[in-house]
Parts: C-alpha cells; sequence; structure tokens
C-alpha cells in the first residue's frame, strides 16, 4: 500500500467576492500549509484552486500518518533519584510520567554529573484523523472583511456555504463544515451543468470540471484564457488590457466566453480617460484601440456560451449605454462655467479637520511652487496657476463619479478653457507618482507641484502627531514622502529640501509647532530614502553603511546626496579607500576621546611642528585644499574623494612617527587640529569612518 496519497478539499459557496479570490485562495493554502507542518505530515505540491464558486486545495504525496515523534525527557540526578540502592520519591515520580518501571528508565551521563533518563518513539497519529481539524483551523484563519449568516444556522462565511468535499485518495473523509457533511459530489458551471458531479479520485478533480462541469477551476488559467480570447476577439484592434480588470473579471466568471460590442461614436468626443474608466470601472469590459486610437466597442466576457450570442452582445451593448450617457451629462454640465471660476468653492470643503479646506491647501501649495519655481528657474505666474487650479476638478461630477480620475480631469477643463498647456500637464501630474513603482512626473512644474502637495500634506500630518506607527499608516504617508524622494532624486529637482520643510510647516494652520518637527520630518523622508535605495535597483543598490556615512552629514538637496552616494560607492572600491576610511575611524575616535574638545585650534600652527611627518601632512593639505573647494562646489564628489586620497601616505607616515598625545599640551592640541582639519575635509562629503572597510 503507498505510504502517501492525493488529498483534496473544496469548498462550494454562492458567488465568493470577485477581488477577494486570491486572497483567500493563496490564504487557504497557507493555512493548510501551516498546519500540516505543524502536526508533522509531510506533503508534495499544493495546488490551489478558486472560482466565484468555489475554494479548492489539492495536496500531492500527502503522508498517510505522521511522522514519529521522539520523547526525551530527563529526570532527578542520580545522586537524588536512589538513597542506599533504593528509588527514592523523585524517582517513583519520574518514572510515573514517563508511564514505566524505575527499572526501565535509561541514564545519561554528562559533564555536570549522571541523571535519570527517559526516551522513545511515539507513532505519528494516521493523516485522515488530522485533516478535519486542520481544515476547521485553516478556514476559521483565513482574513475575512465581512462575514454573512444564511439560512436558520449560526454558521458565518463570506458567502453562504452549499458543499463541501473532503477525500484522500478515494476516501472520503468524514467530517462537517458549517453544518454540511462532507462528501465527493461537486457542482460545474450554474448553467451548463447544474448536476452534481461525482469526483472518483482527488487526483481527477480539476480534469472532471473542465470537461464535464464547465469551470476552469485553476485561476490564472481561466485569466490567462481570457486574456487570449479578448485579443482574438478584438481582431486587428488592440484590446486594452487592464491587469486589476482582468483579475476582477476572472474572479467572475467559470467559463469565459468573449463577446464584442459596439457603442454610439459621438460618445468618443469624451476624453479617453472617461470612455475608459466607464468600460473598465463600471462593467468590467476591455476598451480597444485602433492604432493607439480609442474604437467605439469594447470586449465583454461573458460567463457561459450561448445558444443567442447576438442576444449577448445586445445585452452588454445596452447595459453599457447608460454609463456613458451619464459620463457625457458629466463633462457638459462640468464644461457649462469656466473651471477657474469655482476656486472660491474649495473653501466650503474641508481638506482635513485642523488642517482648513481645500482652498487654504490650494494657498499653502501655491506658496511652496513659489519657493520651488525660483529654485528650479520656472515661470512664476505658471507655478502659481497650476497650484491655484490643481484641486477644482474634485469639485466636479466627473471626478465625484471616478475619484480615479481627479488631476487627469482637471488637465482636460483646463484644455477646454484655453488655459496654458503647461498649467494643465502639470494638474494631470500633481498626483504622480501614485504608488511605488508609478510613472513620475515628466514636466519640471508637474514635478513641483506634485513635491509642493506631498510636502504639504506630510507637514501638516506630522504637526498634529498623525505619523505611521507600525504597519499603520492611513493617510499614506510612507507613500507620499517614497514619491517625493524618487521624483527629485530620478527627475534631478534640485532644491534645499530643509528650507522647504521649515516652510511647509511654518505655514501651516496650527498654532504650537514642536521645534523638532522638522528634523523629524527630515529624517521621515531620509528613511524612506534608505529603504528605497537598499532594496531596490530603482535606487541604485546603495549599502546601508554607504548610505549612513552620507546621511551623517545631513544635505539639504537629494540630487546632491544622491551625488555623494554613487561617489562613495565608487570610491569605496579604489585601493586607498580601506586606509583613509581606518584611518578616519582612528582620527574620530581620538577627537571623541578628547576631554577638552574646545581647546583644539581652529587653525594649525607650523609654530608647533616638531617632526617632519607634521609639516608633510600640513603641506599635502595645503597642496589640495583649492581644488578640493572647487570639487566641492562642482559636486564633483569622486573627484574630490580620489584627491583627497593623496593624503593616504602622509596620514599613515604622521601616525607611524607622531606622538599625538604628548605631554606638551600646546604641541598635543596642534597635532589635534591637524587631524580635526584633515577629518574635515572627508566630512565635506561624508563620514567615511562609517564604512565597513574602515574596520
Amino acid at each position: 500500500m503507498s505510504e502517501t496519497e492525493t488529498f483534496l478539499f473544496e469548498l462550494g459557496t454562492e458567488e465568493l467576492p470577485a477581488m477577494s479570490l486570491l486572497s483567500l485562495r493563496n490564504n487557504l493554502i497557507n493555512n493548510i500549509e501551516s498546519g500540516l507542518k505543524k502536526d508533522g505530515i509531510t506533503h508534495g505540491v499544493i495546488k490551489g484552486f478558486a472560482t466565484p464558486r468555489r475554494l479548492g486545495v489539492l495536496i500531492k504525496d500527502l503522508s498517510l500518518n505522521q511522522l514519529p515523534t521522539h520523547i526525551a525527557l530527563r529526570g532527578p540526578p542520580i545522586a537524588k533519584a536512589f538513597k542506599d540502592g533504593e528509588p527514592t520519591k523523585a524517582a517513583d515520580s519520574f518514572a510515573k510520567k514517563c508511564g514505566v518501571a524505575i527499572n526501565q528508565l535509561d541514564r545519561e551521563k554528562t559533564s555536570k554529573g549522571e541523571w535519570l533518563f527517559f526516551s522513545s518513539e511515539k507513532d505519528g497519529q494516521a493523516t485522515i484523523e488530522l485533516l478535519p481539524t486542520i481544515l476547521d483551523g485553516a478556514l476559521k484563519r483565513l482574513p475575512l472583511k465581512k462575514k454573512m449568516r444564511w439560512e436558520e444556522n449560526n454558521f458565518e462565511f463570506t458567502r453562504p456555504v452549499r458543499w463541501v468535499v473532503m477525500l484522500l485518495g478515494k476516501e472520503i473523509i468524514d467530517a462537517e463544515f458549517f453544518g454540511l457533511k462532507t462528501n465527493r459530489n461537486t457542482r460545474g458551471h450554474r448553467f451548463h451543468a447544474s448536476e452534481n458531479l461525482k469526483i472518483g479520485t482527488a487526483g481527477e478533480y480539476e480534469d472532471l470540471l473542465l470537461n464535464k462541469g464547465k469551470v476552469i477551476a485553476d485561476f490564472e488559467a481561466r485569466q490567462e484564457k481570457i486574456i487570449e480570447i479578448a485579443k482574438k476577439a478584438a481582431g486587428s484592434s488592440v484590446a486594452l488590457i487592464n491587469a486589476k480588470t482582468a483579475e476582477e473579471i476572472t474572479g467572475l466568471v467559470e467559463w469565459p466566453v468573449a463577446v464584442k460590442g459596439f457603442f454610439p461614436k459621438e460618445f468618443l468626443a469624451l476624453p479617453d480617460e472617461v470612455l475608459i474608466a466607464t468600460l473598465e470601472n463600471h462593467q468590467k469590459y476591455f476598451p480597444i484601440t485602433q492604432n493607439k486610437k480609442l474604437q467605439n466597442n469594447f470586449i465583454a466576457i461573458s460567463n457561459l456560451e450561448s445558444d443567442l450570442p447576438d442576444e449577448v452582445k445586445n445585452g452588454n451593448e445596452r447595459v453599457i449605454l447608460p454609463r456613458l450617457a451619464d459620463a457625457s451629462f458629466f463633462w457638459g454640465q462640468d464644461t457649462q462655467r469656466a473651471f477657474a471660476d469655482r476656486k472660491e468653492e474649495l473653501d466650503q470643503v474641508i481638506y482635513q479637520k485642523d488642517l482648513g479646506s481645500l482652498l487654504e491647501k490650494s494657498v499653502r501649495v501655491g506658496k511652496l511652487m513659489e519657493i520651488l519655481a525660483m529654485a528650479l528657474g520656472e515661470n512664476l505666474e505658471i507655478s502659481r496657476r497650476a497650484a491655484e487650479l490643481a484641486k477644482i476638478d474634485l469639485l466636479t461630477k466627473m471626478v465625484g463619479e471616478f475619484p480615479d480620475l481627479q488631476g487627469l480631469m482637471g488637465y482636460y477643463y483646463c484644455l477646454h478653457d484655453g488655459e496654458d498647456d503647461r498649467v494643465a500637464v502639470a494638474v494631470s501630474e500633481q498626483y504622480l507618482p501614485r504608488f511605488a513603482e508609478d510613472k513620475l512626473p515628466e514636466t519640471s512644474i508637474g514635478n513641483a507641484l506634485s513635491v509642493s502637495d506631498k510636502l504639504d500634506t506630510l507637514a501638516g500630518n506630522f504637526l498634529l502627531g498623525k505619523k505611521p506607527t507600525g504597519k499603520k499608516d492611513p493617510y499614506g504617508l510612507r507613500r507620499q514622502a517614497l514619491g517625493l524622494v524618487r521624483i527629485c532624486v530620478i527627475n534631478k529637482i534640485d532644491f534645499n529640501l530643509k528650507e522647504l520643510i521649515t516652510a511647509a510647516i511654518k505655514q501651516q494652520p496650527v498654532k504650537e509647532i514642536n521645534p523638532d518637527l522638522e528634523r523629524e520630518l527630515y529624517n521621515f523622508i531620509l528613511d524612506r530614502a534608505q529603504a528605497w535605495y537598499v532594496n531596490h535597483n530603482e535606487g541604485g543598490y546603495i549599502s546601508h553603511d554607504i548610505f549612513m556615512a552620507v546621511r551623517s552629514q545631513s544635505p539639504g538637496s537629494l540630487v546632491d546626496f544622491d551625488q555623494r552616494l554613487h561617489a562613495l560607492l565608487k570610491f569605496s572600491s579604489l585601493e586607498a579607500a580601506k586606509s583613509l576610511a581606518a584611518a578616519n575611524k582612528r582620527i574620530s575616535n581620538i577627537l571623541k576621546a578628547c576631554d577638552r574638545p574646545t581647546d583644539i585650534p581652529e587653525i594649525v600652527s607650523t609654530t608647533f611642528f616638531s617632526t617632519e611627518e607634521e609639516s608633510a601632512l600640513n603641506d599635502a593639505v595645503n597642496e589640495l585644499i583649492k581644488e578640493h573647494k572647487i570639487n566641492l562646489k562642482e559636486r564633483n564628489y569622486l573627484k574630490a574623494l580620489q584627491c583627497l586620497s593623496r593624503l593616504e601616505t602622509p596620514i599613515d607616515n604622521f601616525f607611524n612617527s607622531v606622538m599625538i598625545m604628548t605631554d606638551d599640551a600646546k604641541k598635543k592640541n596642534n597635532r589635534l587640529a591637524q587631524l580635526k582639519r584633515v577629518n574635515q575635509l572627508f566630512l565635506d562629503i561624508a563620514d567615511i569612518s562609517k564604512l565597513p572597510i574602515a574596520s
């Protein structure tokens, strides 16, 4: 008899929430796997299934028994277990605990003495006896956002449960879930195969559903099928396959069939994004383009093969018409009056309690835009106008219907009213990037508007004490900070972040301001920058040590910060880097250990030199100081570090030949001044003593 078998579990339900299917399936797999591991049951590949009416798990090579359990118990020391050769109460108690006679106990010798010892092997239970409990626990740990009860029972699940299958090979595992006894009967497609389907063995489950049940149980296979038939139905045109839409459609159908439908051409006068949002968000259709131009047709995915395909097509076309008519109505209503004329209405919409209205936020963002416009050499009037109009589309009917189009609708309304193209584009880019890997603004004013908006949001929430804690970040502040970092570094938006943080905090409508807040917000942004650099290729794979070496100097500009990081990365691979890093670490330790650091003079005096090495180091520093300042001004940090590498030999000779902590106080302090001067040259760029090569 085989020692392993294939196991099948299927929970049949009413239609499950489409966007929860993958999460439910994956959590069910993980919960079962952890339960098997906890109980010591080995297994092979676990495959999950998820359709609108079922969650299933198939496990291959599932062991029919738990692994044997090894029991090892140490009892009392022999000296306490026996007295005058007779067992004591301690020995008797230990034997009873182990369920054996005293003479059946072993002895274990250690360096600390000899002890009574018991060891045995306990055979594992049959897997079939443990599976009901494992599955029950796995179901109870599913992350259900909303639970419901059905009929006259006390059971809760995300949807009513209608059948439960539980097979080990061809054998039914007797159990009960949600008041239903397990059996071998599954159900196929609601319309194509309404009769029960009898599963002979667990391994035939997927093929049975596919061939007789008209159900593609594998979620990924079903999604691939949907994409394939949608592309085929589009013919010479291109079906726009949005990943989120494809996933949701996959969660809505068990037997996908593509249907190509049409809508009146006059709706093409609407902005493309409005049409796409209407088709995707409301109806879960795939839009179609030809030569990158949106067409007046779409691909719908039906959940059955109809004998009357034209009726299915006509039905989908009828359903979309009211949606498109609504969108057209919203556009007409929104464009009846000038976009800019609605600005004062922003004062009637609360942005956030204690932070004022949307109008007040727009004014604050506008002031930050002015600072950035001057720093970036951008047109001040255009920058102000972009900030002034940025939030108005939140008042429109179109954005009320399609919140995801905020910013984009502002762009179209600006163009409709003849606003400057630069203003319109900046308004469309203000929310970019919306998520971690999203695209960035492409225009300078769009970059400035996005940075200003994000920084105002960060400053306001930090002032109110709404900083992220642990995994909780209800206002998306980590995302805002990361977006700001990516914009500045990748798009080279060069400005003094510290100064802009100060400006953002000062103009918030909050009376009491924590004096440490500017530092906290700056450090919060750098924390996001560090995670981005260290964990993502986009940030350049900068190590933690290199990042901290630059962070210790707190550069004001994130572009400047980035330039220092990459210069230090290249420098760390040079031959002289290790020696110089070690020397700087030694210098740093010496300076920190000084009892009276205020006695160290700011200027090195040649009067107190008594060795050639002191003079040589001083001359070497003097020779490169002018070039060093030029390199810093031009931010040529790699060249600056390469230039400083010429100090390697003079520094080594200085340490090898000069007694720094001499009894002569004037000589000692002068030598410390030399070290401080050398150290400061490197600190102008980064604290290289923090590099691991300094160890």
